[in-house]
């Protein structure tokens, strides 16, 4: 069942992020696009809690995403991820929280 857990977070998680791209490169508004990746991603507590509960395996998901979301915005992979005013990595920073 953890395994599942995993395998359902991760294809959640990258559908969200390739979601939020098609928005942007679709010419929705860099703040939309952010903030649809921002609710979508909220959701993904509902699977990790059905799968996994309440263990350590859910900070390693979260922990994985921040991982793969620093590399994207380091390597400016989707620009969509960081804010429009100060180039800030909000969604590496939603991730944390």
């Amino acid at each position: 069942m953890i395994i599942k857990g995993y395998i359902f977070a991760f294809l959640y998680g990258v559908l969200c992020l390739a979601l939020g791209l098609v928005c942007y490169k679709l010419g929705m508004p860099k703040k939309y696009s952010r903030k649809t990746v921002h609710i979508l991603i909220g959701f993904e507590w509902v699977i990790l809690y059905h799968y996994i509960g309440a263990s350590y395996h859910f900070l390693i998901v979260c922990l994985a995403f921040l991982l793969l979301l620093g590399v994207v915005y380091f390597k400016k992979l989707m620009p969509m991820i960081s804010s429009e005013s100060d180039n800030a990595p909000g969604t590496v920073y939603y991730a944390v929280a």
